[in-house]
C-alpha cells in the first residue's frame, strides 16, 4: 500500500494526497476529507521516516500528553525527563488538542524531529496513528493499557476503581451517578467510568451514567440535573472533573459533602492537598514516570525484545467529600455530615 494507492482512490494527485496527510494548508478541506477517507478505507500507514530527511535518528525523546494544565501530566513529564536527561537524552513535550485530526498531525510533526523513541500519554491518539508510528521507532503507552503489537506499556492497574466503589457502597450510598466520557475524547477516561460502572453494578448500586458535556470535560448539565434527583453520591474518572462538579453542584444550591458526596481519581498535585479534602485514589505517578523512562529507553537500545506492560498500584486518600448516606434523611438531605 502507498500513497499512489491513496491518491488513485480518492481522485487526486500524489502530491496532493501528501499534502493532505501531512496537513499542509494548500489543499482545499474537500481534498483532505476525501484522501483521509481513502487512506482510512484502505488501511494505509505512512512511512514517517520518508520524511525525516533520511538522517539518523537524534538523542531526542518525544512525549505526547493530552494536556499541560493537568497536574498528573506535569509531574509525569517531570519525572519523565530527569531520568531520560540522566541518561544523555533529552526530552521533546508536544500537547494534544481538542481535535483529534491535529492529535495525529501533531505526532507526526514530533516524528519529524527523528526522536529516538516516543512516549504517548494521551487517550486520545488513535490506535492506527500509534501502530504505524511503533512500525518505525519504539514507542510507550503511559496511562494507557491498549496491548497493541510490538508497543510497551506503563500504566496504574485500575484496582483504585473497585477500592472507590466499595467505598462508596459501604457508605450506605445505593444510587450513585457516574461521570461518563466517550472513548474518542479519551480512552483512558471511558475505560475507567466502564470499569467503576461495572464495580458498582457488582455491589447492588443503581449506576446513574452522566455524559460529559459536549464542549468541555465536565457533566453535562441538565444529565446531572436529572441524576440528583434521585443520586447521593457522584463518581468522576479525574480529579480535575470532580472540581468542574464541584462547582457545578454549588451553582445547584447543592452542598458537598453534606447534600451529595463525591469521588476523584489521581490524588495528585495541588488537588491532593489535604486543604480541599478530596475522596480520590492516589496514582503512583513517580512510579509511572519512572518505569515510562526506563521502559523506551531500554527499547531504544534493544529494539527486537518483547514489549512489557507495567501496572503499579496505588493508594486510597480519604477525604472529606464522601459521607455516610444516612436514607431517614434523604428527603432533606441535611444536617451535618458523617465522615469516615
Amino acid at each position: 500500500m502507498s500513497i499512489l494507492d491513496v491518491a488513485a482512490h480518492a481522485g487526486v494527485s500524489k502530491s496532493a494526497a501528501s499534502r493532505a496527510l501531512l496537513g499542509q494548508g494548500d489543499v482545499t478541506e474537500q481534498v483532505r476529507a476525501r484522501v483521509e477517507a481513502a487512506a482510512t478505507e484502505l488501511g494505509y500507514v505512512k512511512d514517517y521516516r520518508a520524511h525525516a530527511l533520511k538522517s539518523t535518528s537524534t538523542r531526542t525523546v518525544g512525549i505526547f500528553v493530552r494536556t499541560v494544565r493537568l497536574s498528573f501530566y506535569g509531574e509525569l513529564i517531570a519525572t519523565i525527563q530527569h531520568t531520560i536527561e540522566s541518561n544523555g537524552f533529552q526530552l521533546a513535550v508536544f500537547a494534544a488538542s481538542s481535535d483529534t485530526r491535529t492529535e495525529t498531525h501533531t505526532i507526526e510533526q514530533m516524528m519529524g524531529l527523528r526522536p529516538a523513541g516516543i512516549i504517548i500519554a494521551s487517550g486520545r491518539v488513535p490506535t492506527h496513528t500509534i501502530t504505524g508510528a511503533a512500525k518505525t521507532l519504539p514507542v510507550v503507552l503511559a496511562g494507557r493499557t491498549n496491548r497493541l503489537p510490538g508497543i510497551d506499556t506503563v500504566a496504574d492497574d485500575g484496582t483504585g476503581t473497585a477500592a472507590l466503589a466499595e467505598r462508596v457502597a459501604h457508605h450506605g450510598h445505593r444510587e450513585v451517578a457516574v461521570l461518563s466520557i466517550a472513548r474518542s475524547r479519551s480512552a483512558t477516561l471511558s475505560a475507567r467510568s466502564q470499569r467503576i460502572r461495572k464495580e458498582l453494578t457488582a455491589l447492588g448500586v443503581n449506576v446513574l451514567p452522566v455524559p460529559f458535556a459536549a464542549d468541555r470535560d465536565a457533566a453535562d448539565p441538565e444529565h446531572l440535573r436529572r441524576a440528583l434527583e434521585t443520586a447521593t453520591a457522584v463518581m468522576c474518572p479525574n480529579d480535575p472533573t470532580l472540581i468542574t462538579t464541584w462547582e457545578q453542584l454549588d451553582a445547584f444550591g447543592h452542598r458537598v459533602p453534606d447534600d451529595i458526596s463525591l469521588t476523584g481519581y489521581d490524588g495528585i498535585g495541588q488537588l491532593a492537598s489535604p486543604v480541599l479534602g478530596l475522596t480520590t485514589w492516589r496514582q503512583p505517578i513517580a512510579d509511572i514516570g519512572h518505569a515510562v523512562a526506563e521502559q523506551i529507553l531500554d527499547r531504544i537500545k534493544n529494539p527486537d525484545t518483547s514489549p512489557r506492560h507495567i501496572r503499579l498500584t496505588g493508594c486510597l486518600q480519604r477525604g472529606r467529600t464522601l459521607r455516610r448516606h444516612d436514607p431517614a434523611l434523604s428527603d432533606s438531605r441535611s444536617g451535618s455530615p458523617v465522615i469516615a
